[in-house]
């Protein structure tokens, strides 16, 4: 009984939080969580999958890269004016998604501050703050990826990141922090939760573990341009667990033809991009559908092709037509980080080992009849080619598109083409760029707006 009162509390303020209601901030909340008073009420809230699996925002960076593409006739049935704007990266202040990134927070800040008020054990005690310190570094990243530029050493000290929930208190107002205060809060975080998780791999990855943990601390570091850490960690994760499922076997007629939670989900969330991720408005994008190979197993598995001739993506890990799609963490992309890794340091016949073996995975039983390139900046070509045709929708692909050298990407801006006009974005641009908070958010909370 009491869980149920506790999934209802929780449910009206999500509720009231993503609406942005005004009066929920501005006044002081009867919904206190107060009905908290057990572990199992703990757990509650880090298993309450609609907040924290689910609405990552990192997919508006997907629908604003290169990958994909939206025809005409569908954009311009796009009523809600903000989400036309992220297409054609017209800095206007985006919808209001936003607001279940900090209900997930206002959970994380609960548990952590209920730790030394309720009875707990040791195991559950680090279980609980593992949990949600990893969830609050995923959040956090998530967002910087969005609402902030990319992390640059140089600037990272006079640039803002996200606005940040210090407390469970709804009233008290967030703070921005500069994005290397961000960054490495984010990282001690993680550090923490990889410590405390159990390396145990689970049943239902919506709850992290270790691995994941790890995982997405490889990823941070890769966005921070930080090789040798990153592949330090991708490295402990895959010694740890490193199955790779290999593409051979599986069954590409079926059109959503992978498992939720398949061998290798280290953590199951999922981000959306309101009506612009959906299946039938998504297209992928021609030179990067042609860039697979007839071998290359990915070009079945991964799409479908629709009535208007393009092909649609239907290889996703969550494995439905709707806006959500995975966005957590596998072990393939820690090979493709160890890869990359390798080769940025210099480490070229292990990198060649690694993207390999990868590939094996992916590819037609004896495909491979290319050698693989020597020279590191070929080499590195390859793996970044890989690593895009693998994580599609997963917000991966603007955090490379900002972190990545022109030469690498093979172009200096992205063009879109609606009713004969042009748009188009640098690549330079890209790497500052920063979407606007929903006007709301700036009205309540009273944080500086992007410029």
């Amino acid at each position: 009984m009491k869980n149920k009162q506790l999934t209802k509390t929780v449910i009206g303020i999500v509720m009231m939080l993503t609406l942005g209601c005004s009066k929920f901030l501005e006044e002081k909340s009867d919904m206190s969580l107060a009905t908290i008073s057990s572990k199992s009420d703990l757990y509650a809230l880090m298993d309450y999958t609609v907040v924290m699996n689910q609405s990552y925002v990192t997919a508006v960076g997907d629908i604003a890269s290169d990958d994909f593409f939206i025809l005409d006739k569908q954009y311009m049935g796009i009523s809600q004016m903000s989400d036309r704007a992220i297409y054609i990266w017209d800095r206007k202040p985006l919808a209001d998604w936003y607001w279940v990134s900090y209900s997930r927070l206002l959970n994380v800040n609960t548990v952590l501050e209920h730790l030394d008020k309720i009875q707990l054990d040791q195991k559950d005690r680090q279980n609980l703050e593992g949990m949600a310190l990893f969830f609050r570094a995923f959040s956090y990243f998530d967002l910087a990826q969005i609402y902030a530029p990319a992390y640059d050493q140089k600037t990272a000290e006079s640039v803002l990141g996200p606005p940040m929930k210090m407390s469970s208190d709804v009233n008290e107002k967030p703070i921005r922090l500069s994005l290397k205060e961000t960054m490495n809060l984010i990282i001690a975080d993680l550090k923490l939760s990889s410590d405390y998780l159990t390396d145990q791999n689970l049943t239902y990855p919506t709850r992290p573990n270790r691995n994941a943990a790890l995982g997405l601390l490889s990823r941070v570091y890769l966005a921070m341009g930080d090789y040798e850490q990153a592949l330090a960690i991708s490295k402990r994760a895959l010694e740890s667990y490193d199955k790779l499922m290999d593409y051979n076997q599986i069954n590409s007629g079926k059109k959503y033809p992978f498992e939720r939670f398949n061998p290798e989900v280290l953590f199951f969330s999922i981000h959306a991009a309101e009506n612009l991720s959906r299946e039938s408005v998504l297209r992928i994008d021609t030179v990067l559908y042609d860039s697979y190979t007839e071998s290359d197993l990915r070009k079945t598995c991964f799409f479908s092709k629709q009535a208007d001739g393009y092909f649609a993506f239907t290889g996703d890990y969550s494995g439905n037509s709707n806006a959500q799609k995975f966005n957590g963490i596998t072990t393939a992309e820690l090979w493709l980080t160890k890869a990359e890794c390798e080769a940025r340091l210099g480490r070229l016949t292990l990198a060649i080992k690694t993207i390999e073996f990868f590939m094996q995975k992916r590819y037609v039983d004896g495909g491979l009849m290319e050698p693989f390139p020597i020279a590191q900046e070929e080499l590195l070509k390859l793996i970044y080619s890989e690593r895009r045709k693998e994580l599609l929708l997963r917000g991966i692909r603007w955090m490379d598109l900002r972190r990545l050298e022109d030469f690498y990407l093979g172009k200096k801006e992205i063009k879109r083409i609606i009713d004969n006009k042009v748009y188009s974005v640098g690549l330079k641009e890209i790497k500052t760029f920063t979407f606007l908070f929903p006007q709301k958010v700036i009205e309540l909370s009273g944080v500086d707006q992007n410029q």
